[in-house]
């Protein structure tokens, strides 16, 4: 649902071309899209406030291990916090405040548990990528997986179950409720996306493991993905404790 937009300084409007709706002669203001990946919750909400703790936006409750649906809440650019509601509109945790800008979408991730409560909040690409590459993005969102430790991601043919010997993981040594970053794997972009030939293939088998481990933590999970576009892929905890499972979204909407 989009929200009402609330101006709380003249300034504001002075850089907003315009100035009206949510949209002006050159500017969209940010949206965001949520990821609950709260243990424990089935469903939580996340409320966007200024540092003057001004509410700017509220998302719709989300269910455990989805993204909402559209559209995204959106809000005056400004620099914000993110705080977790439970599904009786509790709070549950605040997270650190973070730039949202203006002509970006973002995509919140909620996630761990009554110890361990982050927010990663994740720049998504709106743009077609390459010709013959797809661009996977990879959030660690379950606390109990490893014991919080950090994981490997495995991208292999269709079909396959298991790791076979000798193959190199595309993201090693993932922490959780972190961004990937260069040193996890090569090609990884700025805002965490891993860049790989896809040979024409439209579907693939990932697998996600204890950092230099080849067991899966859970089995093996089917993607279908299209050809130069971009994909955020999360893992979390399953409402069953100490199971994991992970969705892929399309960053592109």
């Amino acid at each position: 649902m989009k929200q009402a937009i609330k101006f709380f300084a003249p300034a504001a409007c002075l850089l907003a071309i315009g100035c009206g709706g949510t949209h002006s002669a050159s500017i969209t203001f940010p949206f965001v899209r949520v990821f609950n990946g709260i243990e424990g919750f089935p469903s939580v909400a996340v409320q966007f406030h200024d540092l003057s703790a001004n509410l700017l936006a509220t998302s719709p409750q989300v269910l455990l291990g989805a993204a909402n649906a559209l559209p995204d809440s959106n809000f005056v650019y400004t620099l914000g916090t993110a705080t977790v509601l439970d599904n009786n509109g509790n709070p549950l945790f605040a997270g650190a405040s973070v730039q949202y800008a203006q002509n970006n979408k973002y995509t919140v991730v909620a996630c761990g548990g009554s110890a361990t409560y982050e927010t990663v909040v994740l720049t998504d690409s709106e743009v077609a990528g390459s010709a013959g590459t797809v661009y996977l993005r990879f959030v660690d969102a379950a606390a109990l997986a490893n014991a919080a430790g950090p994981v490997d991601v495995y991208v292999l043919p269709a079909g396959t179950a298991s790791v076979p010997g000798g193959t190199a993981p595309k993201i090693a040594g993932l922490k959780y409720a972190t961004i990937p970053a260069a040193a996890n794997g090569a090609g990884v972009d700025g805002n965490g996306y891993l860049a790989m030939a896809d040979g024409g293939a439209t579907t693939f088998s990932v697998i996600f493991t204890a950092s230099g481990s080849t067991t899966p933590l859970f089995p093996a999970q089917a993607v279908t993905v299209a050809d130069g576009a971009y994909y955020t892929d999360v893992m979390y905890d399953t409402a069953t404790a100490g199971v994991q499972s992970a969705t892929l979204l399309a960053d592109k909407r």
